[in-house]
């Protein structure tokens, strides 16, 4: 559908991943625009937001451009 939004797709972690804490945990994904395909990888923007009991620590990861990158989880 030419002149729609652009479409982000998570394509690791898998749906469901688990870890465990000091575990290092890789991510990357891609946006498709419909009239440009690909998205350069200026386009993607990540922010990692860990939830656990009841609370979310929103600083996992500060503000991230690109395809790819990780992090270490903490504790």
């Amino acid at each position: 559908v030419k002149n729609g939004p652009p479409v982000a797709t998570i394509l690791s972690p898998a749906s469901g991943s688990r870890y465990t804490v000091g575990d290092a945990i890789a991510f990357s994904g891609q946006g498709i625009d419909p009239e440009q395909d690909e998205l350069p990888e200026s386009a993607l923007a990540w922010t990692v937001n860990m939830r656990h009991n009841e609370h979310a620590h929103l600083d996992a990861l500060p503000p991230t451009t690109g395809r790819a990158g990780s992090f270490v989880s903490e504790d």
